[in-house]
């Protein structure tokens, strides 16, 4: 534990210092809840604009993954050194590698946090705690997901290939995110693959959050609007749950798997590079 201990108040003095994860990392989602906000400003009791207000979100997953990833992804550089400090019996391998998980845990946590306020008044989302909740936990998982896999990636891939792992990997999960096409209008043997994508249950999460849970009808200024009825929006993007616990615990599962295949990646890196 004093071990551990010690190597998480180096990790956090180091993270400090480092201004792409401390100052840029957080700025950016200030940045983003205000530019994001601006843009899609007032769309969330639109019934005419239920699609861009679908997609701000969307976007907004997109880039949670993109930042935590490559936030993490030079954690990787540093085994050189500590590889060479384990063999010395400085510390255990455990120590650290746990110390740099829990290490950008309150970034995870503060980052959301600071950036959903100002997106959910600017575009005016339904103001209830539960909603803003779900929607909060949604994006602290999405950003697990990329540290995980941006860790992944660093221990497994050297510098030229880790960026092109990386896009292609939120190309797929985009891909059977259920946005761009809905699962039903998948053929059958390519369904399954909607279930391995952590942007799918993100998407799901989101739409339920925003419109699920018994959502009165939206504001229609237009002569017809299909989409005025939650139900019908659900319907029409495929959600295929009612319940949001239902799209949570998977996301939390792909986190813990990825979390040890990470963990297994470093320990083969370490026997190897020994």
């Amino acid at each position: 534990w004093y071990q551990f201990l010690v190597l998480l108040k180096r990790s956090a003095i180091s993270s400090t210092k480092d201004e792409f994860y401390f100052r840029i990392r957080f700025g950016f989602y200030i940045a983003i809840g205000l530019v994001f906000g601006v843009v899609h400003y007032n769309i969330g009791n639109d019934a005419a604009k239920v699609i861009a207000n679908i997609g701000c979100f969307f976007q907004l997953f997109n880039f949670i993954y993109f930042v935590n990833s490559i936030a993490v992804i030079n954690y990787a550089e540093e085994a050189d050194v500590s590889i060479k400090e384990i063999a010395n019996n400085w510390y255990s391998r455990d120590a650290y590698f746990f110390s740099k998980l829990l290490n950008d845990l309150p970034m995870q946590i503060l980052c959301p946090t600071v950036m959903l306020p100002s997106l959910y008044y600017l575009t005016n989302q339904p103001l209830e705690f539960n909603r803003i909740t779900m929607l909060w936990v949604i994006f602290l998982l999405g950003g697990l997901v990329g540290q995980c896999i941006g860790l992944l990636v660093g221990v497994c891939f050297g510098p030229k290939t880790r960026n092109f792992i990386l896009g292609n990997t939120c190309i797929v999960a985009v891909l059977f995110s259920g946005y761009v096409i809905t699962s039903s209008n998948l053929a059958w043997y390519l369904k399954p693959l909607c279930y391995l994508s952590f942007q799918w249950y993100m998407n799901q999460g989101s739409l339920l959050a925003l419109y699920g849970y018994g959502r009165g009808s939206l504001k229609c200024d237009q002569v017809y609007c299909y989409l005025k009825k939650p139900s019908v929006i659900l319907e029409e993007f495929d959600v295929q749950t009612e319940r949001i616990e239902d799209c949570l615990w998977p996301l939390v599962t792909m986190v813990g798997v990825l979390y040890v295949l990470t963990y297994v990646a470093f320990v083969v890196r370490l026997r190897r590079m020994k």
